[in-house]
């Protein structure tokens, strides 16, 4: 494709833009800056991420203090040796 014909391919896309855009403003009210308010207000996919995160973060920071106390909280059990699994072992080997 030759320069000049680069030219009037970008100078008819610029027509054809400028026609909708002018479409839109007339049929519909619709401006350019009305348009980029529209899209900068929309929320974007990250957002919508983002605010699970926050949800998630929030959940884990008010949760797990309380999960931890209660955890703390439960009796614990002594450690139990092997002696009693041994004596079962032994007798199991001894009737063999």
């Amino acid at each position: 494709m030759t320069q000049a014909q680069v030219q009037r391919k970008q100078k008819r896309t610029e027509q054809e833009v400028t026609s909708k855009v002018d479409w839109a403003k007339t049929e519909h009210g619709i401006t350019v800056s009305h348009l980029r308010d529209e899209l900068a207000a929309a929320p974007t996919e990250a957002d919508k991420v983002m605010d699970r995160i926050d949800t998630l973060k929030h959940f884990i920071e008010e949760t797990f203090p309380l999960l931890a106390s209660q955890v703390e909280s439960l009796p614990r059990e002594p450690k139990k040796d092997w002696d009693e699994l041994n004596t079962i072992f032994q007798r199991i080997l001894s009737t063999m």
